[in-house]
This record gives C-alpha cells, structure tokens and sequence, in this order.
C-alpha cells in the first residue's frame, strides 16, 4: 500500500506531538527516553518516504 504525502506528513507530526508528549514526564527515565528516540526514528522514516522535490520543499538542499 502506497501512502500519500499527506498521510506521511500527518504520521511524521504524530510521532513528532507525542515525542514531545512523552518529553513532558518528570523525571524522564530510561523508558520515556527510549520511547522518545522510537518517535522521533518514526517521524524521520515518515519524512523519508516524501519525494525528493517535497523534501526540499520542507529542508532544503542536503
């Protein structure tokens, strides 16, 4: 199944809110950190799937 870009775009700023969201617990611990690092790895992998022409768009040349 192929996605669209704004369905991986949706799914990069979900995983990117609830990193954020999983950063708001006091004291972080080794769990939270870890569930943080799997979010933001799947937000980055969303992003991965855009075209090449939708990622410059968003960041620039690499």
């Amino acid at each position: 199944m192929t996605r669209t870009e704004a369905e991986r775009l949706r799914d990069a700023r979900r995983h990117l809110a609830t990193a954020l969201e999983y950063g708001q617990h006091a004291p972080l611990e080794q769990v939270h950190l870890d569930a943080i690092c799997m979010r933001i790895a799947a937000g980055i992998e969303a992003l991965n799937g855009l075209s090449p022409g939708s990622r410059h768009a968003l960041f620039g040349a690499s």
